[in-house]
């Protein structure tokens, strides 16, 4: 039993650097996906060229407040966030006719579960984030923690367990519900019904420079990811050759 102890307490010396090194990578890959859950969110970087719209709708603040020196600028443009986005489709619900109401109808529904994944993801990624930012304050536990899951054969299905509460599917899911409410608003711009549309989107022409820098952020935090993973990986498949061989030369 105490050759036991002693292998083990060696097996975990040895793999020991390794997985502080991807608590640290880990933390850092939290950390950018936060900002990069806000980037998405907050960061303009959708664009509607005004010449080459039919979409002028009354419930697009940007569109229907816009400085009269910006129509008669060369390149009448707008940039807009996903929060813009959502902020749109959410405020016919202020107005007090029935016209209004049956605007937000239409998108709103959608908007609402979308707001919901998204708001929640954000949730999620700042708890993560904070979770991991405190495991580097103390490697050594982290490290001791992680090889006893690998070791144990528990980390992949407390990783199953706990997808469906993960940042990354709470925000897909908000995407999704973001793109069925894209969907429905451009039919109805498409049909003639511009001044009746609460979504940007429905009037989008592109993209603008700040995709560059979402784009960065994303690959950086998904690199990380994978980075990580590999690193865990790795260590997982040494310890269960040596489990293995320990077995065979019993």
């Amino acid at each position: 039993m105490e050759n036991v102890a002693n292998n083990t307490g060696q097996q975990y010396l040895t793999y020991k650097p390794r997985l502080k090194r991807q608590c640290i990578i880990l933390a850092a890959a939290s950390v950018l996906s936060l900002i990069a859950a806000v980037l998405i969110i907050f960061l303009p970087t959708f664009s509607i060229d005004l010449l080459r719209t039919d979409v002028f709708s009354p419930y697009l603040p940007k569109i229907a407040e816009l400085d009269p020196e910006v129509l008669l600028s060369d390149a009448p443009t707008v940039n807009f966030s996903v929060f813009d986005e959502v902020y749109a489709a959410f405020a016919p619900v202020t107005g007090d006719d029935a016209e209004s109401l049956a605007v937000f109808s239409f998108t709103g529904v959608f908007q609402l579960f979308g707001v919901i994944f998204l708001a929640a993801g954000m949730v999620s990624s700042l708890v993560s984030a904070i979770k991991n930012i405190l495991h580097v304050i103390s490697p050594d536990n982290y490290a001791l923690e992680m090889y006893d899951k690998i070791k144990s054969r528990t980390l992949e299905t407390g990783r199953k367990r706990g997808y469906y509460f993960s940042s990354s599917y709470l925000i897909l899911c908000g995407v999704i519900y973001e793109i069925f409410a894209i969907v429905f608003s451009s039919i109805i711009g498409r049909l003639g019904g511009g001044e009746y549309v609460s979504s940007y989107f429905a009037a989008m022409t592109g993209v603008n420079s700040w995709c560059i820098v979402l784009a960065l952020v994303l690959i950086a935090v998904l690199v990380l990811f994978i980075w990580s993973k590999t690193i865990t990986k790795q260590v997982r498949l040494e310890i269960m050759r040596e489990d293995y061989n320990i077995e065979q030369n019993k």
